[in-house]
């Protein structure tokens, strides 16, 4: 696989909520996206998944199977694979309590958020449908 321009994301989902992190720009526009990043060389997907979710969540995951694969037609990336993803337990494990707000590295909030979202369902609505969520 061709790691340049390959972006992989985490669908991590508990209780009908979304794991999601809020990115800041640098022109000060935030939004709420899955747990992502682009492959380094050498990588393989589900490690990229596993990285971004400890990364930007701060907490370990794995990959539980393939969900989705779209082509932009724009932007920076060439694809974008999306993998179903859960946190492993731990001694601080994030709950799946939907109020919880977790901190997470430079510009990043954590949190759960609503899968009855119209706006959340519709931004996703092709990744969700795939997913059967």
């Amino acid at each position: 696989m061709d790691y340049r321009k390959t972006k992989v994301e985490a669908l991590v989902v508990r209780n009908n909520h979304l794991l999601m992190v809020r990115h800041v720009a640098d022109d000060g526009q935030a939004e709420w996206q899955l747990p992502a990043t682009e492959l380094e060389e050498g990588e393989n997907p589900e490690d990229g998944v596993e990285r971004a979710l400890l990364s930007q969540t701060g907490h370990e995951g794995f990959v539980r199977y393939f969900v989705h694969k779209q082509k932009p037609k724009e932007g920076p990336h060439k694809v974008i694979l999306t993998y179903m993803a859960d946190l492993r337990p731990s001694v601080d494990y994030m709950g799946h309590d939907p109020r919880d707000r977790h901190g997470a590295p430079k510009s990043l909030q954590v949190a759960w958020r609503s899968l009855r979202n119209p706006e959340l369902r519709q931004a996703y609505q092709s990744v969700l449908a795939k997913a059967r969520l």
